[in-house]
């Protein structure tokens, strides 16, 4: 059973999703920046797996850290990202982003 959690609901609602870019894979422009981004989310979850879940197992099993997963949340944070442009004085001041969820 699934520990009670305040966001559990709203995972739920998203199992069935589909990153933005897996959408329009099948547009041919799309298809080189596809190629790209899964290299570098290949690439950055690499970085992190499987040193994480060596030496934090507990924290981050191995199944619940597969590069299926890893898309699939790069995906949420991606389409549920907000750009926030604090006060500036000078310059192009930009917050990366953040997410939603």
């Amino acid at each position: 059973m699934v520990p009670s959690s305040p966001w559990h609901a709203a995972l739920r609602r998203l199992d069935g999703f589909k990153h933005p870019m897996l959408l329009s894979e099948q547009n041919t422009d799309v298809g080189e920046m596809y190629g790209e981004m899964l290299v570098e989310i290949g690439e950055m979850h690499d970085s992190l797996f499987p040193l994480l879940t060596e030496h934090f197992g507990d924290v981050f099993p191995a199944e619940h850290f597969t590069v299926d997963k890893f898309l699939w949340a790069s995906g949420i944070v991606e389409a549920f990202r907000v750009i926030v442009p604090p006060r500036c004085t000078s310059g192009d001041c930009e917050v990366e982003g953040i997410c939603l969820i």
